[in-house]
């Protein structure tokens, strides 16, 4: 310490500016567009399977079956939106002070379920008095099983899906009913939402509250499951399911659960390649050959016609595999599905413990739970797949049930190989996260600079990570942001540009070992 200071607190102030970015910033989630009979309409994060069996029911479509084979497969989290087809409708209840069947007068309250079905209508809510002089009471939401009759006591727990302890009717209070029961956080129903009367300030002798106990509780009514046939429109429903995933954030692993139409699927990747941070894993059909595997993504898809990249956002993966029967009764049942749900659980698991740029293919690259595949694919047949771009699933003795391909549908450039497309976007997605600083901040040399500083610490640790090819960093990757780049024109428009360029990696998809005899003078040449 200096002896230029007297005793005393003496203050130094220095300007600390951003010239850092952590690795990495962003995180990939899986993404499921499916048909449904009960949860939200609108992109619901789930992050086990229980969670989201509690939202989605437990009656097991393609949707369930993805889901479940995303998490066993080793994903970790993902947005769900649910297709409710065509006409369906919430449940309702208007719930009076004493009588449910009294249409006359004003509802205390009423509860509207959350998402449309029949299954609502098996919701029933109780009220219980609690503090008759201070106007508090108690409300249980039960889900009762159809055929089984409630009597609305409390020893009906095993039933009880919500409640909230010791509410009121007073808006001022910290425990007012509908503040409670619909807040956002834990606290607030993922089931219903409440309206209804609350106390007048002005008259305080008017304080509505519900009456004693019950009974059974009264029932939700006018749930109605939408219908996938008649006016039902697939193209439509999908597009719409697609549009409120604009609300997420990050980058997303997404699958069609039981959709293969070639025009909701081109439609969806067209959509995935515009926004730039979506990578679409697209099943066949159910007991295609390869030939008309083929023919499904050349002549069905078609996806080179879209634009010049977005092929490269998206990857399709034949055949079908054999998985155990979610909830099945009957040892050893199996159930043949679609492998998309599994892939794309593979890709966030290979994208979180090696990396976007690790392939998401190879002996390693098991699929947790299958047991067979539909198909048992001949060499000829695994090398026309290959050249047309569909990755192979394959049994591989030692190996188990395999994913043997990594290719997008893309048919040329770097981005033809599925880690080059997850590399991209992540590395895509973590500048941008990384550069905000720069907002607002004055445009000159030394923003330039702070900006290529933040961009190339971040492309170095990449390229130590293994994330991308060269011996040194000049080979890995270049950023130029200076005069060149940043004119007085684009200053004077607000633009800061920053030219990044990267060196990718490629996956190495064949091993030639060439094995030669020398007394015989022949040679052969093995591909892997």
């Amino acid at each position: 310490m200096s002896d230029n200071y007297y005793p005393s607190v003496q203050v130094s102030e220095r300007l600390f500016l951003p010239t850092t970015a952590s690795t990495p910033t962003t995180t990939t989630s899986g993404a499921f567009i499916g048909k449904s009979h009960q949860g939200p309409t609108t992109p619901t994060l789930v992050t086990s399977w229980s969670g989201f069996t509690s939202l989605f029911g437990q009656t097991y479509t393609d949707l369930h079956n993805a889901v479940n084979d995303f998490f066993a497969n080793g994903g970790r989290q993902c947005y769900v939106v649910r297709d409710a087809g065509d006409g369906a409708v919430s449940g309702e209840l208007d719930y009076f002070d004493s009588d449910a069947s009294d249409t006359l007068g004003t509802p205390l309250f009423t509860a509207t379920v959350l998402n449309p079905g029949t299954w609502g209508n098996q919701l029933r809510i109780v009220t219980y008095e609690r503090d008759a002089t201070n106007y508090r009471f108690d409300v249980a939401l039960f889900r009762i099983p159809i055929g089984y009759t409630f009597d609305g006591t409390k020893r009906n727990s095993e039933y009880l899906v919500d409640q909230w302890i010791d509410v009121t009717l007073d808006p001022d209070s910290p425990r007012y009913f509908y503040a409670v029961a619909n807040a956002p956080s834990a606290a607030g129903s993922s089931i219903v939402s409440f309206a209804g009367q609350s106390y007048d300030p002005q008259d305080p002798a008017t304080r509505p509250m519900p009456g004693p106990e019950s009974g059974g509780g009264y029932a939700v009514t006018g749930g109605v499951d939408g219908d996938y046939t008649g006016a039902y429109d697939e193209d439509v429903a999908v597009a719409a399911a697609l549009a409120t995933l604009d609300t997420v954030n990050g980058p997303l692993i997404l699958n069609l659960a039981g959709t293969t139409t070639s025009t909701v699927v081109k439609s969806t990747v067209t959509t995935a390649a515009a926004r730039g941070d979506m990578f679409v894993v697209v099943d066949t059909a159910v007991g295609l050959t390869p030939a008309a595997a083929v023919t499904y993504v050349d002549t069905d898809l078609n996806l080179s016609s879209i634009s010049t990249a977005g092929p490269s956002f998206a990857g399709v993966y034949y055949p079908h595999v054999y998985m155990p029967a979610i909830g099945s009764t009957v040892p050893g049942r199996t159930t043949l599905r679609a492998p998309g749900g599994a892939i794309a659980g593979l890709m966030q698991s290979t994208d979180i413990q090696a990396g976007p740029w690790k392939a998401p293919a190879g002996l390693g690259a098991r699929l947790g739970g299958a047991i067979a595949t539909e198909r048992k694919l001949t060499s000829a047949e695994l090398t026309t797949l290959n050249s047309e771009h569909i990755n192979a699933i394959r049994s591989v003795p030692g190996a188990g049930i395999v994913v043997m391909g990594a290719r997008t549908v893309k048919k040329s450039g770097l981005d033809r190989y599925v880690n080059v497309r997850h590399t991209v976007i992540e590395i895509t997605e973590t500048l941008k996260a990384s550069t905000q600083f720069a907002v607002f901040e004055n445009n000159d040399e030394r923003l330039w600079g702070r900006v290529s500083a933040v961009c190339a610490q971040y492309l170095g640790s990449v390229w130590q990570s293994g994330g991308l090819r060269g011996v040194t960093p000049g080979e890995a990757f270049y950023v130029k942001c200076d005069e060149t780049n940043n004119t007085a024109g684009t200053i004077e428009q607000g633009a800061v540009n920053v030219e990044v360029g990267i060196a990718p990696l490629s996956p190495a998809e064949f091993v030639i070992i060439n094995i030669g005899q020398f007394d015989g003078g022949a040679s052969v040449a093995v591909a892997i």
